[in-house]
């Protein structure tokens, strides 16, 4: 019982660590659309971030919140999507636990962390893919085949 439980914390450590790391690819802190930069500045001041999709169609602006409010466990992020062609926001949400990306030009990959995995599931099973085009979602395990991580 002591290694499962070991294992289970070893496993949870892990997810965090790796989703700690930065998105580094095609973020931009400096959007050219003027709307889009007010509107960031206006939600989340000097700490939004923008990433733009892997297509250019849309632009993620999020803001990782951190402070009293947020347990040192946890990662909260507040996003919107932005459209520059229609220049509006097309999506907007919060995690309290998680991370977002893209997952491709039009769709978010929204991960929530669950507070214990259980032995049957894998991240997967805890991951919504967004489509921005037809705003619906499904589980990334139904894309993947529910493989274990």
């Amino acid at each position: 019982m002591r290694i499962y439980l070991l294992l289970t914390l070893t496993t949870l450590l892990g997810f965090f660590f790796f989703q700690c790391k930065s998105t580094s690819a095609n973020k931009n802190d400096h959007p050219k659309n003027a709307t889009l930069k007010k509107l960031g500045e206006e939600k989340y001041g000097t700490s939004a971030h923008y990433i733009t999709s892997p297509g250019k169609s849309y632009v993620l602006c999020y803001k990782k919140e951190k402070g009293k409010n947020v347990k040192p466990t946890q990662k909260a992020v507040d996003f919107f999507v932005f459209e520059p062609q229609s220049n509006k926001t097309v999506y907007k949400n919060n995690l309290q636990n998680g991370y977002v990306k893209w997952f491709s030009d039009y769709q978010l990959e929204i991960f929530l962390v669950p507070g214990i995995m259980p032995a049957n599931k894998s991240k997967d099973d805890f991951i919504t893919i967004y489509n921005l085009k037809n705003n619906t979602s499904i589980k990334k395990s139904t894309i993947t085949g529910g493989n274990k991580d």
